[in-house]
C-alpha cells in the first residue's frame, strides 16, 4: 500500500505541476494553498490564441513558431521542450516528410520526436496530463520543483496485524525566467 501511494502522490505531483492554478487559502482554512503549474506561467504575447471559436483550428507551423520566438524575444533564451497530448503530437509529426525506405527494412518510423526550427530544437514530449487543445513550449533549464518537504513515509502505528500511516510531501514549481515558458491555445482536438 506505501508503493502505491507514492506512485499516486508521483502521478498528482505530474499533474499539479503541468495543469495547476494557484490558490491562497487563509491561515485558519485547514488546508495549504496551491501553486500555479507551468501552464498558468505563459501570458501575454508568449500564449497564441489558435481560433475565435472553441478548438477550430490545427496546430500549424506558424502558430508554433510564434509562440518560439515570443519566448526568444522576451526572454532570450529559446524553449527547448514541448508539451503536448496525443493529438498534437500526430499534427507536429505530419509537418515532416516521411522518407520510405527500400530494400529489407521490417520497420517504418513517421514520427517526430524533435523539432529543429529558427528559434531552436525542441523535443516534443507526450504527455498525457496536456489539455487536448493546448500546446505548451518551456525552456527546461529555468523550471525546478523545490521541496519544502521530501517525499516521506510516515508510519502511525500497529493495530494487531494492521500497519497503518501515510505519505507526504510539500513541493512548488520554482521558475527563475517566467518568459520561457509559452502556449498556443484553442487548438483542435481532432481531425
Amino acid at each position: 500500500q506505501k508503493d502505491l501511494r507514492f506512485k499516486e502522490l508521483a502521478k498528482d505531483v505530474d499533474f499539479e505541476l503541468i495543469r495547476n492554478t494557484r490558490v491562497t487559502r487563509d491561515a485558519g482554512a485547514g488546508t495549504a494553498g496551491e501553486m500555479d503549474g507551468l501552464l498558468a506561467w505563459s501570458s501575454g504575447s508568449r500564449t497564441v490564441v489558435a481560433a475565435v471559436a472553441p478548438q477550430t483550428a490545427l496546430l500549424t507551423e506558424d502558430l508554433y513558431n510564434q509562440v518560439a520566438q515570443a519566448i526568444y524575444t522576451t526572454s532570450g533564451q529559446k524553449a527547448d521542450r514541448v508539451y503536448c497530448a496525443g493529438f498534437q503530437k500526430r499534427v507536429i509529426t505530419r509537418w515532416s516528410t516521411p522518407i520510405r525506405r527500400l530494400g529489407n527494412e521490417k520497420t517504418y518510423t513517421n514520427s517526430v520526436n524533435q523539432y529543429d526550427g529558427d528559434w531552436g530544437s525542441q523535443m516534443i514530449v507526450f504527455d498525457p496530463h496536456m489539455p487536448l487543445d493546448q500546446v505548451l513550449l518551456v525552456k527546461m533549464g529555468i523550471v525546478k520543483v523545490a521541496y519544502l518537504r521530501p517525499v516521506e513515509h510516515y508510519e502511525l502505528g500497529r493495530t494487531v496485524d494492521e500497519r497503518r500511516g501515510y505519505v507526504l510531501s510539500e513541493l512548488t514549481v520554482r521558475v527563475d525566467n517566467p518568459n520561457a515558458i509559452g502556449t498556443v491555445t484553442r487548438l483542435s482536438q481532432a481531425a
